[in-house]
């Protein structure tokens, strides 16, 4: 009987190995269950670069892709936060440049225009303030300008959550 059952099965694989559609199946099934076993793999890589690259970017070459106006206005704001910080040093206030940068492009972004002095006086702002609201109610006073106490809250927040974050990646 067992000899009856081989010969039975010998016959049947003989015939779907000779038959086009039975390897196609068997293909079809092979590559299938290779993508699902690779894919995850492949998808991994393909998110990180491969093993070991690391992706980087060149901020001259993304900024060269910008309108001129735009490549325009970040080069006003680079010049605007080292003008600043050098008149930090310059007149020696007891302040972090971050805030002093963080404060001057939520609130007086563009107010160096056609003012010789603006740096000099944004920064004397910082001189007699014992706390932030005396230090915002300073700016208000040399710059004729409002700022609303949800946007005081804000930039302090967004001030605190940089200087933890540097301070994390320092330690």
């Amino acid at each position: 009987m067992s000899i009856t059952v081989g010969l039975i099965a010998k016959k049947v694989a003989v015939a779907l190995l000779s038959d086009k559609r039975t390897w196609k199946v068997i293909g079809s099934s092979v590559v299938v269950i290779s993508l699902i076993l690779l894919a995850p793999v492949m998808i991994l890589m393909s998110l990180f670069g491969g093993v070991g690259n690391a992706i980087t970017l060149d901020s001259n070459q993304i900024i060269s892709g910008l309108p001129t106006e735009y490549q325009t206005q970040i080069v006003q704001v680079d010049v605007a936060l080292v003008a600043i910080t050098k008149e930090i040093s310059k007149q020696q206030v007891d302040v972090n440049p971050i805030k002093a940068h963080i404060i001057y492009t939520y609130v007086l972004m563009g107010y160096e225009q056609g003012n010789q002095s603006f740096y000099q006086e944004y920064v004397s702002c910082f001189l007699d303030s014992k706390n932030d609201n005396v230090l915002f109610d300073n700016i208000q006073s040399k710059f004729k300008i409002k700022i609303l106490d949800n946007e005081r809250t804000q930039i302090i927040e967004y001030y605190n959550k940089i200087v933890t974050k540097k301070q994390e990646e320092s330690s």
